[in-house]
């Protein structure tokens, strides 16, 4: 019971921290791909045959009953070899790391929950398993060893804690999870209308070791002082520019839009970057003038700072003279002919 306690704290941790950080898959789904990578063409389309479109939820199921059934054995072998049964608790979210580190689509963060949940299951194991790993036989040994060890009543309360915290974070990753899918089905609902994100002529050089005109969206850098980015639908995203202007303005994600798009391409750059470095990208971004939002709102004077503040309470400050001289200062809203990436601050 304490080792599959722990496997399943552990595998609710990991599914949370995947979702909170927005990993590209979970621990659970990347060794699931992984098995079906290395499943022999003959053996998927034979077991395809056998159970239909159910392949895959019983792929899941197999995996989360794996990791139970191999954490309660690495629980079992702790009793007695406490050494080779953490080692084999290790190893559970070892192979879930491989999976996940070795798709051709893997990023820093998707290392993350399968390290989260294997640190957690651990010390929850750690916890749970009684350190006396050898069973006595004299009687004052037996003695000994029960009255350091936990009572049979405390264990089970522990292991229902356990549970307990399990299914309430497990629950809060189906929570957060949901909460990025329904942006998500948001943002694809978004119907804007800009111009293709088509490269000026010329500056295609065709030199090897070039980076080409346009960047990848999903390739474009992200600096940023979150580990999630804030999750927001249009209709419940405002913008407010108040304080020393004439006249505070609130416009909603619509009233900005229907304004009409200004296309340009930019070039945003780290400030960290070094020659040569990856902290830099060229995009076509669309968005609303700056110059045209604050000429509406009316400066003061005496103003010569503009304070962005985002919903996860981020700020910025930006020259109001960099926002009006002319240049195209834009907020936007899309990226390379679409709506903005939710880790490149849609909507």
């Amino acid at each position: 019971m304490a080792g599959a306690s722990a496997g399943a704290i552990g595998l609710a941790t990991a599914e949370l921290a995947a979702a909170l950080l927005h990993a590209r898959v979970s621990p659970v789904l990347a060794v699931g791909e992984a098995i079906i990578e290395l499943t022999p063409g003959a053996v998927a389309e034979r077991a395809i045959s056998v159970v239909g479109r159910a392949d895959k939820p019983l792929l899941v199921i197999g995996v989360l009953c794996g990791l139970l059934i191999g954490s309660a054995l690495a629980g079992v072998v702790m009793l007695r070899h406490r050494g080779l049964g953490t080692t084999a608790l290790v190893a559970l979210p070892v192979v879930a790391l491989v999976a996940a580190i070795t798709r051709a689509d893997a990023r820093a963060a998707d290392m993350l929950p399968a390290v989260v949940g294997g640190v957690v299951g651990l010390m929850v194991a750690l916890w749970l398993v009684p350190r006396s790993t050898v069973s006595p036989s004299a009687p004052q040994e037996r003695a000994h060893v029960a009255s350091r060890s936990p009572s049979r009543r405390l264990f089970l309360r522990d292991v229902g804690l356990t549970l307990l915290a399990a299914g309430v974070v497990g629950g809060a990753s189906r929570w957060a999870g949901s909460a990025r899918r329904s942006v998500e089905e948001a943002r694809r609902k978004v119907r804007l209308t800009f111009a293709a994100p088509t490269a000026p002529s010329g500056v295609e050089l065709g030199v090897p070791g070039i980076s080409p005109w346009t960047t990848p969206t999903d390739t474009f850098y992200r600096i940023d002082t979150s580990l999630a980015p804030p999750l927001i639908k249009p209709a419940d995203w405002v913008l407010r520019i108040h304080g020393m202007v004439e006249r505070e303005l609130r416009l909603s994600y619509s009233d900005l839009v229907e304004r009409g798009l200004t296309d340009s391409w930019v070039t945003l750059c780290c400030v960290s970057n070094e020659v040569g470095g990856e902290l830099i990208g060229n995009a076509l971004w669309s968005g609303v003038r700056m110059d045209d939002l604050l000429a509406e709102a009316g400066p003061l004077p005496e103003a010569d700072a503009l304070l962005s503040t985002s919903r996860d309470g981020w700020t910025c400050g930006t020259p109001l003279s960099a926002l009006t001289d002319g240049r195209d200062a834009l907020l936007a809203v899309a990226m390379n002919g679409e709506p903005l990436p939710v880790e490149h601050g849609f909507p």
